[in-house]
């Protein structure tokens, strides 16, 4: 039980650091870069990366979808990791005012992607599957600008 305790409060105080959503966010954005990589830098018309790229762009927006929620729910995941500590409020309101737009740019991310992946015979993308994708690739790099701002906020905005 002591040795539970230790890791909870171990744990509390890792996941309460602004270096922790630090490492989290450098890892998301080189997820991002990889995926634009794969998007910008790879010859679509000649290459079978198109549907690796969609792919990607899915998954990259259930990652940003879960990012953005676990901002956005950090105190209340504060609270039942680390309850005696004191709040740190200019942590607390950039991830949610953060959390909440990685949010929506996930589900926008997502819902673009699948646009891509229905059946031609539901819905006929087949004009548009590359400007979709190009759509999903702006929307990444507005989403690298936002992790790049809530880092920004983290460690230099006063309260």
């Amino acid at each position: 039980m002591r040795y539970f305790m230790n890791f909870n409060l171990l744990f509390g105080r890792l996941v309460n650091s602004r270096s922790f959503f630090t490492f989290l966010s450098l890892a998301l954005l080189v997820l991002i870069y990889s995926t634009l990589k794969v998007t910008w830098f790879s010859d679509h018309l000649k290459s079978p990366h198109f549907d690796e790229a969609v792919e990607l762009w899915y998954g990259l927006g259930v990652v940003i979808l879960g990012f953005g929620v676990l901002l956005e729910e950090f105190d209340s995941l504060k609270k039942i990791i680390y309850p005696k500590h004191e709040p740190n409020f200019k942590l607390q309101h950039a991830c949610h005012r953060y959390g909440v737009l990685l949010v929506v740019a996930g589900v926008f991310i997502e819902v673009i992607a699948w646009l891509i992946k229905i059946p031609n015979e539901v819905l006929d993308t087949h004009e548009v599957e590359y400007t979709l994708l190009q759509i999903d690739a702006i929307a990444g790099v507005i989403v690298v600008f936002l992790i790049l701002k809530f880092m920004f906020s983290m460690w230099f905005e006063k309260n």
